[in-house]
C-alpha cells in the first residue's frame, strides 16, 4: 500500500503529464511552406504520430517572429501567432493560410483560414506549445532564419523527414517553385494539403513491364501502375532480383545505371510516381533483370510480394560520336566586316570507334584543332575510348546576314551527329540619298538606305535614327521594317522612309544621320559640319560631314544629295562599286527608292583566290548571284600598274545561284598581281579586288612592304642598316598626284603611311622609299 501526500501526487501528476505532453507535441511537423505574392500565404501541417491529436487538449500555436527577432528569437515574444485548434488523425495533414489569399485556388478552398498574416520570406516560423516569451523555448518544429531565405518560394518537406526538428536545417526540404505548387495535380508531394504520410501499405502490385526502345547503352520502359503513391524499381546484370526493400528504408535512385543506391547485387534506378523510364549508361550485349515495388506512406511501407518483374538484352556495341554543345548549338553573334569572331572550344567523344573522325562546318564558320590553322574541315583521329577539344570561329567573308549553318561529326559506322551554329555578318549598308532642305516649304524630305542581302537580316533590328548636333540628341528614328522597299539590284536593295521634317542644319548647328544594327553603329554622317552625339547607337562618337548641304536660297524642288560612282577610269568607262566606299556624295536629281542615276552595282563575287601550282597559277573565284553578266576578262600585272589581259571566262548571264568559275594562267614565271573585270551585255564593267601571288619568298629589295595588298594597315621593315631618321617616302596616285612626303625613321613614315590608308579609295598606288643613298619603288593596292 501507498501513501502519496498531496506534494508527491501532484509531482508525479506533472512528470507523468509533462512526458506525456512533450511525446504528443512532438508528433505535429509544418511539411509545407508558400509565401507568394502579396496575401498568397500558406502552411500545410501534417500529423506525423500514429494516433488522433484531439482539438480539446492541444496546445499548439504556430509562431512568427519577423525580421529584427528572427536571428535570435529567445526570450521574446513572436510577432503573430495562431492556435492550432482542430483534429489531426495519423497522417493527415491541414493548410493554414492568410484570410486575404487568392492563389492557388484549390488550396483557398481548402484551407481553414486564420493564419497569423502575411509573413515574409525573412521571417522565422515554428510550432510551439507557447506563444508568450517562452515560446522559442518551447518550439517543436521550426522552418526558416534571418536572411532572405525565403521569398516568393515554396518548399515541401522530404518524405524521409517523419519527426520534427527544432533546429531549421535546409537539407529536410525540396525548394520548388510557385507555379509548380499552383498546378500541382491531386495526390502529389507538390500539392498543399497532401503529404505522404496519410497512407495505408498497398495492396496491388505494378504489372505489364514492356521495352519501347533498346540500344547498346539504353532501355525505355514502361510499366502500368498499382495502387501505391510510389514505386522503387531495381536494376541487376546478368541474374533476377531476389532481394526486397525493407519498409522504413528510402533508396537513393538514377536512371544512370550504377549511380544510385546498391541493391541485392543491382542498383536503385527509379523513385518515384510515374509509369515509364530511361535507364543509360548499360553495358552493351548483358542481360538485366528489373523490378518493381509499390510503397506507399512516410516512412515508406513496401508491396514486396510479387513485384513486376522483366528482364532484356542490350544490344551489340555500336560506335559513336558525342560532342559537349546542346541542341541549341553555338550563336557568335554579330561580325562586324573582315573580323573573326572569338574562338569556341567544343569537346568532341567517342567510343567504339575504329576509323578517324571528320569534323565539318560550312563557309563563313571556320574550324581548327590548334587555333592556328583554319579550314572548313578537319580530321580527329580516334583511339579506343576519348575525347578531343577543337575550335570553331565565325569569320565573315561577305555582309549577306544571318548564317544558320552546322557542325558535322562523321565516322564510319556511327551515326553522324549534327549541331546548329548562328552567327550574323555585319551588312553591308549605307545611307545613299537624303533631302532636307530646299527653296520654299521644303516638300518631300526623304532618307533612302541601301542594303544587301536586306532578305538574310531582322529589318527590324536596323535602324535610322536623325540626330541634332546642337544637342547631339536622336529627335527622330525608324527601323528598316517600316521604310519602303523599293528598286533591287545584284542582291542589293532601296529603302526610302518619307520623313515629316528633317532639321535642316545651319545656322542652329550641324545635324546627322546615324545608320545602326543591334544598336551598333554601321555609318553616322552629318551635313553642315560635325559634332559628337550624346544619346543612342552613335554616343560618344564624332560624324562624318559628307561635305555637302542643301540651301533655301539655292537647292530646288526636286534635287537631293545623293552619292553617284566614285571617278577610278579605266579606259573611260566608269568602275562600278558595290560598297559605301566606292561612292562620293554629290548633288542630282531626287529618285526615293532607286538607285541613283550614275550609281550601278556590280555582280559581287564572294571569293577571289590564287595558288601556285609548279609554274602555273591557279585562280578561282565564285558568284553568290548574277544579273547580265556575260564575263570575266582575266589581267595580270608583274610591276607597276600595267595590267593586261591574259584569258577570258563566258559568264552565267542571269542566276539566283552560286556559280564558281576557275582560270590557269600557265607563264606563271615571277610573283604578280591579278585582278578581273567583270562585264555586262549592255557593256558595263566592274574589277574585282586585286590579289598577289608571290614566287618565292626572296626579296632583292632593301625595304619590306607587307602586306600587299592592304586594307588598312602596313608594315615596312628592312634588313639593311638605316640611318636613323633617313628614310623618305613618297606616296603617289597612279597618275602622279602627291599624296604624301616625309622623312623620318621607319616607325614614323609607316604611321602617316597608315593614317592616309584609312581614306584612300580602293584602287593602285607607287610608294617610293629611299634611304639616303638608294631608292626603291613599290606598287601598292589598296582594298
Amino acid at each position: 500500500m501507498f501513501i502519496f501526500s498531496a506534494k508527491d501526487f501532484y509531482v508525479s501528476a506533472c512528470l507523468i503529464f509533462c512526458t506525456s505532453f512533450y511525446f504528443l507535441s512532438a508528433q505535429i511537423i509544418i511539411s509545407q511552406y508558400y509565401e507568394g505574392n502579396v496575401n498568397d500565404k500558406f502552411l500545410e501541417i501534417t500529423n506525423v504520430s500514429g494516433s488522433a491529436i484531439n482539438p480539446s487538449n492541444n496546445n499548439f500555436f504556430i509562431c512568427v517572429f519577423s525580421n529584427e527577432n528572427a536571428a535570435d528569437p529567445s526570450g521574446k515574444k513572436p510577432g503573430l501567432s495562431t492556435k492550432i485548434d482542430i483534429g489531426l488523425s495519423p497522417g493527415e495533414t491541414a493548410i493554414y493560410k492568410n484570410s486575404l489569399a487568392v492563389s492557388p485556388v484549390y488550396a483557398v478552398n481548402e484551407g481553414i483560414g486564420a493564419l497569423i498574416g502575411a509573413f515574409n520570406g525573412n521571417d522565422l516560423l515554428i510550432i510551439a506549445t507557447a506563444k508568450d516569451e517562452t515560446a522559442w523555448e518551447n518550439r517543436v518544429d521550426v522552418i526558416g532564419n534571418s536572411s532572405d531565405w525565403g521569398i516568393d518560394k515554396s518548399f515541401y518537406r522530404k518524405i524521409t523527414v517523419n519527426t520534427p526538428n527544432p533546429t531549421y536545417t535546409p537539407e529536410e526540404w525540396t525548394e520548388i517553385t510557385l507555379t509548380t505548387v499552383d498546378d500541382a495535380a491531386e495526390n502529389t508531394v507538390e500539392r498543399l494539403g497532401y503529404h505522404f504520410y496519410n497512407c495505408q501499405k498497398p495492396t496491388i502490385p505494378s504489372a505489364n513491364v514492356s521495352f519501347s526502345e533498346v540500344s547498346d547503352t539504353f532501355l525505355e520502359m514502361q510499366w502500368n501502375n498499382g495502387n501505391g503513391s510510389s514505386r522503387l524499381i531495381v536494376v541487376k546484370a546478368n541474374e533476377a532480383v531476389t532481394g526486397l526493400p525493407v519498409d522504413g528504408i528510402s533508396y537513393n535512385a538514377s536512371p544512370v545505371f550504377g549511380s544510385g543506391d546498391e541493391f541485392d547485387g543491382g542498383f536503385v534506378v527509379y523513385n518515384g510516381w510515374e509509369n515509364s523510364l530511361s535507364i543509360t549508361d548499360l553495358t552493351p550485349s548483358t542481360h538485366y533483370f528489373i523490378s518493381i515495388f509499390e510503397f506507399d506512406c512516410s516512412p515508406p511501407q513496401y508491396l514486396a510480394t510479387a513485384p513486376a518483374t522483366g528482364n532484356q538484352i542490350t544490344l551489340a556495341p555500336v560506335p559513336r560520336v558525342f560532342t559537349a554543345l546542346g541542341e541549341e548549338g553555338l550563336d557568335f553573334g554579330l561580325i562586324r566586316p573582315d573580323n573573326s569572331s572569338a574562338a569556341s572550344e567544343v569537346v568532341v567523344s567517342w567510343v567504339n570507334l575504329s576509323s578517324d573522325i571528320t569534323a565539318s562546318v560550312d563557309s563563313p564558320f571556320e574550324i581548327s584543332p590548334d587555333q592556328t590553322d583554319w579550314s572548313n574541315q578537319i580530321t580527329i583521329p580516334f583511339s579506343e575510348s576519348g575525347n578531343e577539344s577543337v575550335y570553331i570561329r565565325f569569320s565573315p567573308n561577305k555582309a549577306d546576314g544571318i548564317h544558320q549553318k552546322a557542325l558535322t561529326l562523321n565516322t564510319s559506322g556511327a551515326e553522324e551527329v549534327s549541331r546548329p551554329l548562328t552567327g550574323t555578318a555585319f551588312p553591308n549598308a549605307w545611307v545613299n540619298e537624303f533631302h532636307y532642305e530646299d527653296i520654299g516649304a521644303d516638300e518631300g524630305e526623304f532618307v533612302e538606305i541601301v542594303i544587301q542581302y536586306s532578305e538574310n537580316y531582322d529589318l527590324s533590328a536596323i535602324r535610322l535614327l536623325l540626330y541634332n548636333g546642337s544637342s547631339g540628341q536622336v529627335y527622330d528614328q525608324e527601323s528598316l521594317d517600316n521604310f519602303v522597299p523599293g528598286e533591287k539590284s545584284n542582291n542589293f536593295t532601296v529603302y526610302s522612309w518619307p520623313v515629316a521634317d528633317i532639321q535642316n542644319g545651319q545656322p542652329d548647328g550641324p545635324d546627322g544621320l546615324a545608320l545602326s544594327i543591334d544598336d551598333q553603329v554601321i555609318t553616322f554622317l552629318s551635313y553642315e559640319g560635325t559634332f559628337t552625339a550624346s544619346d543612342g547607337p552613335a554616343a560618344g562618337t564624332t560624324s562624318f560631314d559628307i561635305g555637302l548641304e542643301e540651301s533655301n536660297e539655292t537647292t530646288a524642288e526636286g534635287l537631293s544629295l545623293q552619292l553617284e560612282d566614285n571617278d577610278l577610269i579605266d579606259g573611260g568607262t566608269q568602275i562600278l562599286g558595290n560598297r559605301y566606299e566606292d561612292f562620293v556624295w554629290t548633288t542630282g536629281l531626287e529618285s526615293p527608292g532607286l538607285f541613283n542615276s550614275n550609281q550601278v552595282l556590280p555582280v559581287e563575287l564572294s571569293n577571289f583566290n590564287a595558288t601556285r601550282q609548279n609554274d602555273s597559277a591557279i585562280l578561282s573565284w565564285q558568284t553568290l548571284s548574277e544579273v547580265n553578266n556575260r564575263g570575266f576578262e582575266i589581267q595580270k600585272s608583274v610591276r607597276h600598274n600595267q595590267f593586261e589581259t591574259i584569258g577570258y571566262v563566258r559568264g552565267h548571264g542571269n542566276s539566283n545561284e552560286p556559280v564558281a568559275y576557275n582560270f590557269t594562267d600557265e607563264k606563271f614565271l615571277t610573283s604578280c598581281y591579278y585582278k578581273l573585270k567583270q562585264i555586262d551585255f549592255d557593256g558595263r564593267f566592274s574589277f574585282s579586288r586585286v590579289i598577289s601571288l608571290k614566287r618565292s619568298e626572296s626579296r632583292s629589295g632593301q625595304f619590306i612592304v607587307s602586306p600587299n595588298p592592304v586594307r588598312q594597315k602596313l608594315n615596312i621593315t628592312t634588313s639593311y642598316p638605316v640611318k636613323t631618321g633617313a628614310v623618305e617616302v613618297q606616296l603617289l596616285s597612279i597618275h602622279g598626284k602627291k599624296i604624301l612626303q616625309s622623312k623620318g625613321d621607319l616607325v614614323k613614315i609607316r604611321n602617316q603611311i597608315n593614317r592616309c590608308l584609312k581614306y584612300l579609295q580602293r584602287g593602285v598606288y607607287l610608294l617610293k622609299l629611299h634611304n639616303g643613298w638608294r631608292g626603291e619603288k613599290h606598287i601598292l593596292f589598296k582594298e
